[in-house]
């Protein structure tokens, strides 16, 4: 994992408010990887603060869009689920 997208992976714990683990940031290879993660670890962050409802990776994706733009200077239509991070994106 190169430095584009470790700088992506702590904006992304910034503006969910979560924490990727290394072991999950290894299994990360696209744009949808990561969507699914953010959905799933928000998840469970209301789960245990006793929120009734959590979002879910259609509710996520809008927020994660400008992100990954914004960081890695690449055009919103090249943001896409199946969006891998070197070959569609050209993060290091």
């Amino acid at each position: 994992m190169g430095l584009d997208t470790v700088e992506l992976l702590w904006d992304v714990e910034a503006a969910f408010q979560i924490r990727i683990t290394n072991e999950e940031a290894r299994h990360l290879k696209t744009v949808g990887d990561l969507n699914e993660c953010i959905a799933r670890l928000v998840a469970e962050r209301h789960a245990a603060s006793g929120h009734p409802s959590s979002p879910a990776p259609d509710v996520t994706w809008p927020l994660l869009v400008p992100i990954v733009v914004a960081r890695l200077g690449v055009p919103r239509e090249k943001v896409r689920p199946d969006a891998e991070w070197a070959r569609d994106l050209g993060a290091d």
